[in-house]
């Protein structure tokens, strides 16, 4: 078993150090693959993540950074992790943000469609971002204080002009 160090470096005995920071589990099992057969006749190589982060934000009941340990970790699992969405969190309109070949691509979900589970991008990667879209209930929630102040306000005006014209 070896370990990528803190350099992005995998140190073999008698081979030396091999390079894979920055390559996708694929290339890291090529690369390797090709250093070794330099040395070795017959090579098997394995390659699979420890532990990666991904980013939950938006309408999760426990936003942050969080540490997966699976290398088949969900868009569920992790929104579960995350406490769920809270109440106003949309669950027709979750984004998951992911770099590929150096661009963005944004992947759309849909939870309450039961073909989630086919999506490319319901399986997370390293560095992915999950972001939960607000219900847009929560936008009129967040000015009904200033309705209900102005509703008030011309209440009294009211209720003072009718006590004035009496």
């Amino acid at each position: 078993l070896f370990q990528v160090n803190s350099q992005g470096n995998i140190d073999f005995p008698l081979v030396g150090a091999c390079q894979v920071k920055g390559l996708t589990i694929d290339q890291v099992k090529d690369t390797v693959s090709a250093r070794l057969k330099l040395f070795f006749n017959i090579t098997y190589v394995y390659v699979r993540l420890n532990s990666f982060h991904i980013n939950v934000i938006g309408e999760v009941n426990h936003p942050g950074l969080m540490v997966i340990n699976n290398d088949q970790a969900t868009l569920l699992s992790a929104l579960s992790s995350a406490g769920d969405l809270s109440d106003y969190g949309n669950k027709k309109q979750v984004v998951l943000l992911r770099k590929v070949d150096g661009k963005m691509r944004i992947f759309e979900f849909d939870l309450t469609d039961i073909n989630i589970i086919n999506s490319e991008g319901f399986y997370l990667k390293s560095n992915d971002t999950i972001y939960v879209k607000p219900l847009r209930i929560k936008s009129s929630a967040a000015i009904m204080p200033f309705i209900s102040v102005g509703l008030l306000a011309l209440n009294t005006v009211l209720v003072i002009l009718q006590l004035t014209s009496k």
